[in-house]
């Protein structure tokens, strides 16, 4: 059965749960914020529970035939350090980076970031990263970090020394680090995209 929930630290006894197989879904991510708890699933679902007794709050659904990767909280209306979720859905050979509500779930702003046979990321997707300066940053295409600033507006596009199937990560240096599958890191300035 896949379910969530957590205990009580003292007791140990089940506080609370919600399962998911009941919405024939597996989740594909986690986020947990002073405010709710955010899952992503195989089947193009974003839900965000409340902290206090995880009933659902909201449900986006971007498609059934969809997988969504881990989410990740930003800003992306510029007025809250946290008023959005970031994923990135794949579908038919297609990455799409989505910023939607905290509220309600409502989609803020979409970004095709790539599509064609290049796009499968053989079971595993990178998740977007964001940064201090509140810039985003994904893997297009197994071969390129794009980094978008918080509205959706593309920034820079880098080309990497190879495929990439892992995250980007970003050092307390504001240099944005990526590691190729043949094994060759690159470090990237986060403004300019340079390396």
């Amino acid at each position: 059965m896949l379910s969530g929930g957590y205990a009580d630290y003292a007791s140990g006894e089940n506080s609370h749960s919600i399962n998911l197989q009941k919405k024939n879904t597996e989740p594909t991510g986690i986020l947990i914020t002073n405010d709710a708890i955010y899952v992503t699933t195989n089947k193009g679902t974003c839900l965000a529970l409340n902290k206090t007794d995880l009933s659902v709050k909201w449900e986006k659904s971007i498609s059934s035939s969809s997988v969504l990767s881990s989410p990740i909280a930003g800003r992306a209306k510029g007025w809250s350090e946290h008023d959005a979720v970031f994923f990135i859905e794949s579908y038919q050979d297609t990455l799409t980076l989505y910023a939607v509500d905290v509220k309600d779930g409502g989609e803020i702003w979409s970004r095709k970031i790539s599509s064609g046979k290049n796009s499968d990321f053989y079971g595993t997707m990178p998740e977007p990263v964001i940064s201090s300066a509140k810039d985003i940053f994904v893997i297009s295409d197994q071969k390129k970090l794009v980094s978008y600033d918080y509205k959706g507006s593309k920034n820079w596009e880098f080309q990497a020394a190879g495929g990439i199937n892992t995250s980007p990560v970003i050092g307390s240096d504001g240099i944005v680090y990526i590691c190729t599958m043949n094994g060759v890191v690159q470090a990237i300035d986060a403004t300019t995209g340079k390396e």
